[in-house]
């Protein structure tokens, strides 16, 4: 009898992590399945380990170093199902997870692949930051994943076979974001149905691809170009839909560089995203991503302490500086510099308010209407305004 699902597992030198990858396919409840694992040149225990399993379900394919994408597309063109699922060798699936997504798919006969969510985990297996677990309706997929940015990740996907085969494989010339070539290539057809549990640990440590902010910057750019064409021109002139791409590029980019803590490039980002739509650039949730960098993992998913609002206001205020030094460059004027310093102390109130800090909000509110005055007609300010209104009584850090 054939698979319902072909698994196809790359791996490169993460044999430290393989054996519970291998393990976590082998505990789920859906058991009509064959994993491919595709050793991608390993010079490690790679092919130890999975010989280590004596299941007639798993197959090895070895083949010398070519990269992710061509590891992915080697293991699918030997699957034999109906159904092509993606597990990284570092990260872990959850017991139900391909029952799950099977029956969704079953539900969904016109949906070119299913979806879910997942949670951060530590190369050691520890929980951290926040969990995504973010769904949106089927037909409003495909403009999610250009405007917003793609939020999915390999393993959380299972695909149709005969999709995949329609849109095509991996481009292997985009590195680390093949995948979401691919997923925009999927859903130009049919969509993508999102099920709304967390079934997938992802694990972030430190040889992870996500990780290399230049890599993945230049691998984002050269999709974009795919997508809508080079950047070049006078942005007033463009489609919106070419915008909202370079938009999201510019974004993405401002937020891998300063994780990665280049703050110069960050800055120079950030300026091209102010100057193609202020509006993003002055979201909230960009400059509170800026406020949190370099706070231990573990702090990431919960409310400031004393010791992060130090930490927080030193990181804006090296971003602030370097948008300062670049602004000239850029055309930015006195008052331009002055709303995306209210925007930054805006996002400083509001992490006063998730910490329940009466004192600290309102200290950052008046900093925020003092850089920029006319932030006070703003929405977001009213808000932050409202929800400090349900401090009374607290007096926080």
């Amino acid at each position: 009898m054939l698979p319902a699902v072909s698994i196809i597992m790359p791996c490169y030198n993460q044999g430290h992590f393989l054996a519970q990858a291998i393990q976590s396919v082998q505990d789920q409840t859906f058991k009509n399945w064959e994993l491919i694992i595709v050793n991608d040149g390993s010079s490690d225990d790679t092919e130890q380990v999975v010989h280590g399993f004596q299941d007639p379900r798993i197959r090895y394919i070895y083949q010398n170093n070519r990269g992710l994408s061509a590891a992915r597309n080697a293991g699918i063109r030997a699957t034999q199902a109906l159904f092509i699922a993606l597990l990284d060798s570092d990260d872990l699936w959850e017991p139900p997870f391909l029952e799950r997504m099977l029956e969704c798919l079953d539900r969904n006969p016109h949906a070119a692949a299913a979806y879910c969510g997942y949670v951060f985990i530590d190369e050691h297996g520890n929980k951290i930051g926040n969990p995504c677990l973010k769904t949106v309706p089927p037909q409003d997929f495909r403009r999610t994943l250009l405007n917003e940015g793609n939020w999915l990740v390999p393993s959380a996907v299972v695909c149709r076979k005969h999709s995949m085969e329609q849109a095509g494989s991996f481009d292997e010339s985009l590195g680390g974001v093949a995948d979401t070539d691919l997923w925009i290539r999927l859903c130009k057809q049919k969509t993508f149905v999102g099920v709304n549990s967390i079934l997938i640990r992802y694990r972030l440590h430190e040889a992870s691809m996500s990780r290399d902010a230049e890599r993945m910057v230049s691998d984002f750019q050269r999709l974009t170009a795919k997508i809508c064409g080079p950047l070049e021109g006078d942005p007033r002139y463009w489609e919106q839909s070419k915008k909202d791409l370079y938009a999201g590029l510019f974004q993405y980019a401002a937020r891998k560089y300063a994780a990665a803590g280049n703050m110069k490039m960050s800055a120079k980002y950030f300026i091209q995203l102010y100057c193609l739509s202020a509006c993003l650039a002055l979201g909230m949730g960009l400059w509170r991503t800026f406020a949190r960098l370099h706070l231990p993992q573990q702090h990431q998913g919960r409310s400031f302490s004393s010791e992060d609002f130090i930490e927080a206001e030193s990181n804006l205020a090296i971003i602030l500086d370097e948008i300062a030094n670049l602004a000239s460059g850029w055309n930015l004027l006195r008052v331009d510099l002055n709303r995306i310093r209210s925007r930054a102390f805006l996002a400083m109130a509001e992490e006063g308010v998730c910490a329940r800090s009466r004192s600290l909000t309102c200290i950052w509110l008046w900093r925020a209407a003092i850089a920029s005055p006319k932030i006070l007609c703003s929405k977001p300010y009213w808000g932050t305004l409202v929800r400090l209104s349900g401090l009374v009584g607290h007096v926080g850090v």
